[in-house]
């Protein structure tokens, strides 16, 4: 008994062995070293600079490659989201990277872009794009904690910023100088020609359309230079009200 248990022993310690020799050698053979990278996802990254942060080069062993810290350190730009690193044995690695869209800017310590999942995710530097509405109205912590007041802004601001950046909004990213969640969470949008559009706490979607077809019928009659608010904080109306006028009008 004895001596069966010793050469299985053996036998463990020599395939260890023999398994330790051949990874090492692997390590340093040239049939791993990195002949290529696929990058997927890159919109907005230029490609080079992912192969930048990710610290590869042609001595790169593809096998020894930690592949979650090669991720982390892809992850470190602001602008990406998420990256996942796949070994394509024997020399090539697979890189799929998720970027953050700015679909808004907020004031906090500083000015950030907010991707569309309302998050803060990037400082606005010299030279960046200034072309995004402002939220205001929200403070960091109502941006980064999770109280159910919080998170229940949140969720009606990304909902919104979502039906914005749809088919069915007829107001572009350029239109909108600014977005501002009142104290009790009501929505608003400020456009960039100061018309305010008041869309209170939910039913965006079918308030979203209904402004559309307001619009449509306002720049149809040449009046949306005369619009002062569009109050569409009411079941299937809208209160349209002018600028030198108390006069309003109600569009179904």
């Amino acid at each position: 008994m004895c001596t069966k248990v010793v050469c299985a022993l053996a036998m463990g310690l020599l395939v260890s062995y023999f398994i330790l020799t051949l990874y090492e050698y692997a390590l340093e053979s040239p049939h791993f070293m990195l002949r290529g990278v696929t990058l997927v996802g890159c919109e907005r990254m230029n490609e080079q600079s992912v192969i930048k942060l990710m610290g590869v080069d042609s001595a790169t062993n593809v096998l020894g490659l930690d592949l979650l810290d090669t991720a982390k350190r892809i992850e470190t730009e602001p602008w990406i989201k998420k990256a996942v690193v796949r070994r394509e044995l024997p020399d090539e690695l697979w890189v799929r990277i998720w970027e953050h869209r700015a679909r808004a800017l907020v004031s906090l310590d500083h000015l950030y872009y907010v991707d569309e999942d309302g998050k803060p995710f990037k400082k606005v530097e010299a030279g960046d794009s200034l072309n995004f509405p402002i939220i205001t109205g929200l403070s960091r912590d109502d941006l980064l904690l999770e109280s159910p007041w919080r998170m229940a802004a949140k969720e009606r601001l990304i909902t919104l910023l979502g039906l914005l950046d749809g088919k069915v909004s007829s107001l572009a990213g350029n239109m909108i100088s600014e977005i501002h969640v009142e104290f009790e969470g009501d929505l608003e949008i400020v456009t960039r020609d100061h018309v305010r559009i008041r869309l209170g706490k939910d039913f965006y979607s079918s308030k979203v359309r209904r402004l559309a077809a307001v619009m449509e019928d306002l720049v149809a009659k040449d009046q949306w230079r005369l619009i002062q608010s569009i109050d569409l904080d009411y079941e299937e109306l809208a209160v349209v009200k002018y600028r030198k006028s108390a006069q309003s009008m109600e569009q179904v």
